[in-house]
């Protein structure tokens, strides 16, 4: 029984103590005996563990380091003039200054780097971190683990730049610039380019060479666009597309992948470009918008733009669609019902299309160049207006992926969240949510007064009383007054298992997937045990119940009168009864011994002493 318990115990327990004698800190066990003599001005907390020593920050006639548990001096010693922790250091390292110099040290007090530099600093993103070291004129670089990607030469690292799910490192050396990532690669080599900037599309940079700025592509580690360029500017992001300055004062515009679309265009407020699938069907043709209006370009063609004179009218039922163009230029463009103006419409609006449902009307149109969409009654009065993306006809249902559905009678459903194959949808008409299998165009027949995503899950509440799914699949049926929240989830038997705090009435109980009950529903509160890996507390008035998530089970309930549990200094825990008597839980939730002890305490031999009437007695541990 002895060596079971042995196994919960930590084999130090020292703690710091002022020796007034002395004037000095030193470490005492638990019996009073000095195991670490008092000869430190200063001793900070034993935290840092590692092949069952503790390390602790200590200072001696004015300088700095670290001891282990048993007084024993590090690698490092005590030679510094500062001590600090490391900022963002997964390790846990410590940062130190001798003379003046900034050295790296581990947490057990091991060199990483000695002190030779004369500044460390983060660079931070929020996709990567490193550090950027400094010795005179010269600049290195190590990441998060201490491994030096670059070494220290006489340049200067400039920053990090995060650009979508990439972080880049900036260097200049003399007059040259050139990019790495966090892993050290070179992504733009030195001695080619003055500048390097980076650019909406995660592949192509903008970069700066002797005769003009250019493209560089990451993909293909090569100059994509010749630097001849006096100006590089979007025109649009979706795709990314390029307006470059040449020369001769025009524009040529190019695609995220180099490519010419556009030479020698002779318009320099150039707002927008796109492919026009209905005036325009061939695929090398683009049309570029511009405040003077449309005009449509052949691919990589060069001089004027393509002659254009034409009325257009488009007509489904009572809407007509009218557009006029001359000279390549919108002249008239209007849209009415019936042959008349539709109330509520803006003559801003570019009106680019339309159609018919079953006993309903849309019209597609522009405003600042997004395209936008209008639902009209069967009457031709407005029901709703400004709804953005491009939709698409599906089973004579009006759909925008991911944002909206209109279905034959007009009604308008907001895209609200997803769940494996369904979506959830808001009927803007009635303000309720319905279900929608992902792969159609079919809204279930039920209706949800509320929906809430957290995670993974979807809270739905019908009929007054809540509901769970995740991933698609229903875990928790419609039974709860008060919306379920997801405690923990647990692997068993090679499954893992959802568990929820479910409630009704005012009262609080757990279940797992498909509604099983795991404990009555009966408690105020219910919170997980962190210090425990696998224990759940559920509160009960002044009293707690602990259920042990492994197993399945109650260890014991709230009517065991317990009120509190505390950690001890080793793996055991300690839970207080209402007559403050403590009993002793293990870390696998067995408990060992009887609400019968007024303190616990443990001799340099590491054997527990409980106290019981002023009485002190070696402990017998057994599960109970």
């Amino acid at each position: 029984m002895r060596a079971l318990l042995l196994n919960f115990l930590v084999a130090f327990s020292q703690t710091a103590k002022f020796d007034e004698q002395r004037n000095k800190w030193g470490c005492v066990d638990s019996s009073g005996e000095w195991i670490i003599k008092p000869e430190f001005d200063s001793i900070g907390e034993f935290t840092t563990r590692k092949n069952g020593f503790a390390y602790a920050i200590v200072s001696k006639k004015g300088k700095w380091g670290l001891i282990s548990s048993t007084g024993k001096k590090t690698d490092a010693g005590i030679s510094f003039d500062s001590i600090w922790p490391m900022p963002h250091s997964k390790a846990g390292n410590y940062m130190v200054r001798s003379k003046n110099k900034i050295g790296i040290i581990s947490p057990y007090g091991t060199y990483i780097f000695k002190p030779q530099f004369d500044n460390i600093n983060p660079l931070i993103s929020n996709k990567g971190r490193g550090y950027v070291m400094t010795k005179g004129n010269k600049q290195g670089y190590f990441d998060i683990n201490e491994q030096l990607l670059i070494p220290i030469d006489k340049h200067s690292i400039t920053g990090l730049t995060t650009i979508t799910d990439e972080s880049f490192i900036s260097i200049k050396k003399g007059k040259f610039t050139s990019l790495y990532n966090l892993g050290g690669e070179v992504i733009i080599p030195t001695s080619t380019y003055s500048d390097v900037n980076i650019t909406k599309s995660s592949d192509l940079f903008v970069v700066t060479g002797i005769d003009g700025l250019g493209l560089y592509s990451k993909k293909e580690s090569k100059e994509v666009v010749t630097t001849k360029y006096d100006t590089i500017e979007y025109i649009c992001t979706q795709p990314v597309v390029f307006k470059l300055k040449n020369k001769n004062s025009y524009y040529d515009i190019y695609d995220k992948s180099g490519r010419a679309l556009v030479i020698d265009f002779p318009i320099s407020n150039i707002e927008e470009i796109q492919f026009s699938s209905q005036s325009v069907p061939q695929s090398t043709h683009y049309e570029i918008i511009a405040p003077e209006g449309k005009y449509y370009w052949h691919l990589g063609q060069k001089g004027a733009p393509m002659p254009n004179m034409n009325n257009t009218i488009k007509k489904y039922g009572d809407l007509e669609i009218q557009t006029i163009k001359a000279d390549n230029k919108i002249i008239v463009n209007c849209c009415s019902f019936g042959s008349k103006p539709i109330n509520g419409f803006s003559k801003e609006w570019v009106y680019v299309d339309g159609g018919r449902l079953n006993n309903s009307y849309y019209v597609i149109y522009n405003i600042n160049h997004i395209p936008q969409t209008a639902v009209l009654s069967s009457n031709g009065e407005v029901i709703k207006s400004g709804l953005t993306g491009i939709p698409s006809l599906k089973d004579n249902h009006l759909v925008s992926e991911n944002r909206w559905m209109v279905s034959p009678n007009g009604t308008i459903y907001d895209f609200e969240t997803t769940s494996g194959d369904y979506w959830i949808m808001k009927n803007l008409s009635d303000n309720k949510y319905y279900i929608r299998f992902n792969n159609s165009t079919t809204i279930q027949p039920e209706s949800y007064e509320l929906c809430k995503k957290e995670n993974e899950y979807v809270y739905l509440k019908r009929n007054n009383k809540w509901g769970c799914l995740s991933n698609g699949t229903k875990v928790l049926d419609y039974l709860y007054t008060e919306k379920p929240r997801s405690i923990v989830k647990y692997s068993q038997n090679q499954e893992n298992k959802n568990i929820f705090r479910v409630g009704s009435a005012g009262t609080l109980g757990l279940v797992s997937d498909g509604d099983v009950q795991l404990t009555p529903q009966k408690y105020d509160n219910i919170t997980v045990e962190k210090r425990i890996e696998r224990a759940i507390l559920l509160l009960k008035g002044p009293y707690f119940a602990l259920y042990d998530l492994k197993n399945q089970k109650m260890i014991f309930d709230v009517d065991a009168k317990y009120t509190k549990i505390q950690p001890t200094d080793t793996k055991l825990f300690k839970i207080l009864n209402e007559n403050g008597k403590y009993a002793l839980v293990d870390s696998d939730l067995n408990v060992l011994t009887k609400p019968i002890y007024s303190h616990f305490e443990i001799d340099n031999f590491n054997v527990f002493y409980g106290t019981i009437d002023n009485n002190r007695q070696v402990i017998q541990l057994s599960g109970m």
